[in-house]
């Protein structure tokens, strides 16, 4: 039992200094790469050191190409459709062509092509309103115009109350003297 237990007690010690061995040569390449970078931002010069830039470039583009993969699959899951099922069978059915389409199919279809136009564009654009409608728009706009100025103007006065009210009160206080 004791020699098990000192196996798996050197195993999980040598993974975890192994780990740590790791994560301590990253850091120190990372560090590195990022102090390079950032003297190379700030002179405007590149770095020199080929050797250093050359395994530091292998780590940066498995990093990078690691990295890649990672925002990749995460991209694809959230741009996955909710329900894969329906997603089929919208793709099973193929937006007819024109050309493919029968005469009663296609006259449905620009029915309502002309019919989505004209709702949604050409009747907003065509039709006027009447002389009623818009002399009842411009009252109501002039009346809402008319109530926000009255209401700045409550807000501007109560400001001004408050301001002279906070002045009374504070009067004393605002030149204690040496007793404090």
């Amino acid at each position: 039992m004791q020699t098990l237990q000192n196996t798996v007690s050197t195993k999980a010690k040598q993974f975890f200094d192994n780990t740590f061995e790791n994560i301590e040569k990253n850091v120190k390449s990372q560090a590195k790469t990022t102090s390079q970078s950032f003297s190379s931002q700030v002179t405007g010069k590149t770095s020199t050191d080929q050797g250093t830039n050359e395994s530091g470039g292998q780590q940066q583009q498995q990093a990078t190409k690691a990295f890649d993969e990672a925002t990749q699959e995460v991209v694809e899951d959230y741009y996955a459709p909710s329900d894969p099922q329906a997603m089929q069978s919208l793709q099973n059915q193929p937006l007819p062509k024109p050309g493919e389409m029968t005469p009663e199919e296609q006259a449905k279809y620009n029915k309502l092509r002309k019919q989505l136009h004209d709702e949604v564009y050409y009747n907003k654009l065509v039709s006027r309103k009447t002389a009623d409608q818009e002399h009842k728009e411009e009252e109501q706009h002039e009346e809402q115009e008319k109530q926000m100025e009255e209401l700045q103007l409550e807000d501007k006065q109560k400001k001004d109350d408050d301001i002279a009210v906070r002045m009374q009160t504070n009067k004393a206080e605002q030149f204690p003297g040496v007793a404090g």
